[in-house]
């Protein structure tokens, strides 16, 4: 026992001592000793393969619709010139520098001159004149009218200032008496009215800060009869309008219109004062296709208040090119001595003035018809208040008194058809039912049409050839006769065809035939109508740029 613990305890010091003398400077180390060497694999490479697609063998037609070619509606494309800009304004863009000049039968003679200045972008400036007369076999079946006028534009940034000043002169000779009785010199018919016209006007061609658009506008019409009938019209109206947002509109306008009326035709002179203020607010909202227009327009004819609605609504028919339209409106007619004039032009002066209001109930229908005809059907009942009439004069019969009708009602069909093919054919019909009933003053409406229809066409065979034809036809009208009994006017009929052919850039032949069926009919009773009659002649143009 004593030798094993002597042996271990000598062990032990080896042990220590060898520790002792070991170099503690160098760190620890694991030394591995081995012959293998990592190495990476290679990737593996994927290889695509694939079979190929197998052809389409169907055939893939895409459908292709060729536009129906009814472009051309209701007005022929101007040029491409600078001057086609059309701006806001009465100043003519088309053809504004031309000479138009031809003769006929009758002795009859033609003259249309017109030259136009300006680009549009800052002043536009417009001269017109026309001239026609003509002589029936009928003595003092003669008719003079020679027109003048003036117009122009100026534009500023947001603005446009325009004005205009015409002259008008017409000659009528009063024919339709009975000739186998009475003899009339010339100069004692003769109806010589003359009309200076003078406007200005001034609108905003963009938004002003409060988003508001104006169009300012004063007239002045200076009417004289033989210098024996005066009128002066004075006319100044102003619409507003503001947009609230893009599919709803407000709109006001104000309107006054003076007449200041005299004559010293008969042995005890006339004078009178016509005036009527009105104002028109209204609000409209237009989207998708269909539109709703609600205002009033109180109206103060001569100091009489008159109250007139402004309600319709236009909105189209589901899956459909229609629209439906059904409203109530009314209006107001001044019936001063140029109105009445330009109506029947063998009136004797007026000795009073009174103006017409009406009221239309009505509904109907328009749209496209296979997307090549437009249509409009109409039918509304008419409510007039102080509707002028025109009787014959029962002793000479060679002009007419113009009656006041208190009241009146009137139940009218309209009906419209349009035809267009590109730009080289256009057709328009309309005819119009006039059905009057309810007279309290008068067992007929003297002198309105009961029937009237209208056609109108114009083809272009080739470039430089243009052809149209018009016909109008009414029938039915009652006529006044010293019996105290009724008799309706024969059916009249008036067929017209023209043609106008290109010579060159510069030349042009002009032709057109009028009352081809030389029907003498009388619009007005106891005057005929010339017959057949033949104007050609020449166009020259020339363009200033």
């Amino acid at each position: 026992m004593k030798r094993i613990i002597l042996f271990f305890l000598i062990c032990s010091a080896v042990t220590l001592q060898t520790l002792a003398q070991k170099d503690t400077t160098k760190g620890q180390s694991i030394e591995i000793l081995s012959s293998y060497k990592p190495v990476l694999r290679n990737a593996v490479k994927i290889n695509f393969s694939s079979t190929q697609l197998s052809p389409d063998t169907t055939k893939n037609i895409a459908p292709y619709v060729i536009p129906k070619q009814n472009v051309y509606y209701t007005y022929r494309a101007l040029p491409l010139k600078p001057l086609a800009l059309n701006s806001d304004s009465s100043i003519a863009v088309g053809d504004r520098n031309f000479v138009k000049a031809g003769v006929g039968n009758f002795k009859g003679a033609y003259l249309q001159a017109n030259a136009g200045w300006g680009d549009g972008r800052k002043y536009l400036l417009n001269l017109h004149g026309d001239y026609y007369s003509a002589s029936g076999k009928i003595q003092n079946q003669i008719f003079n009218l020679a027109n003048l006028s003036a117009s122009g534009s100026y534009f500023l940034s947001s603005h446009e200032i325009a004005g205009s000043v015409g002259l008008n002169n017409q000659q009528y000779h009063l024919y339709g008496y009975d000739h186998a009785v009475d003899t009339f010199k010339k100069d004692s018919v003769r109806q010589y009215f003359r009309d200076i016209h003078l406007r200005m006007s001034a609108r905003n061609t963009s938004e002003n800060a409060l988003g508001i658009q104006y169009h300012l506008a004063v007239t002045l019409d200076v009417v004289r009869l033989k210098d024996k009938t005066r009128e002066n019209n004075i006319t100044v109206s102003l619409p507003l309008s503001k947009k609230i947002n893009s599919f709803a509109t407000l709109r006001l306008n104000g309107v006054a219109d003076l007449t200041y009326y005299s004559n010293s035709f008969s042995s005890k002179d006339t004078s009178l004062s016509n005036k009527l203020f009105y104002l028109e607010p209204s609000f409209e909202y237009v989207k998708a296709r269909s539109l709703y227009h609600a205002g009033i327009t109180p109206v103060w004819d001569n100091g009489k208040l008159i109250v007139l609605p402004q309600l319709y609504v236009e909105t189209k028919i589901i899956k459909g090119s229609f629209l439906t339209q059904v409203g109530i409106v009314g209006s107001i007619r001044k019936n001063n001595f140029q109105q009445l004039f330009s109506v029947n032009p063998w009136i004797s002066p007026v000795a009073t003035q009174q103006n017409t209001s009406e009221v239309e109930l009505y509904g109907g229908l328009k749209g496209l018809i296979a997307k090549l005809f437009q249509f409009n059907l109409r039918a509304g009942f008419i409510s007039y208040k102080n509707l002028p009439l025109y009787l014959n004069d029962t002793i000479q019969g060679k002009d007419f008194m113009v009656a006041n009708e208190s009241a009146i009602n009137n139940f009218r069909i309209n009906a419209s058809l349009s035809y267009s093919r590109k730009e080289k054919f256009f057709m328009s019909l309309n005819t119009t039912i006039n059905l009057y009933n309810g007279m309290k003053g008068y067992d007929h409406a003297w002198g309105m049409i009961p029937f009237e229809g209208n056609l109108h066409a114009r083809y272009q065979p080739i470039k430089s050839l243009w052809l149209k034809t018009d016909y109008w036809t009414f029938a039915g009208i009652p006529v006044f006769s010293n019996t105290n009994s009724v008799k309706r006017s024969a059916i009249g009929n008036d067929l017209s065809i023209g043609a106008e052919y290109s010579i060159n850039k510069r030349f042009s032949a002009w032709m057109d035939v009028n009352n081809i069926f030389n029907n003498k009919y009388q619009r007005w009773n106891n005057y005929p109508v010339y017959g057949l009659n033949v104007l050609a002649g020449l166009i020259y143009r020339w363009d200033k740029n």
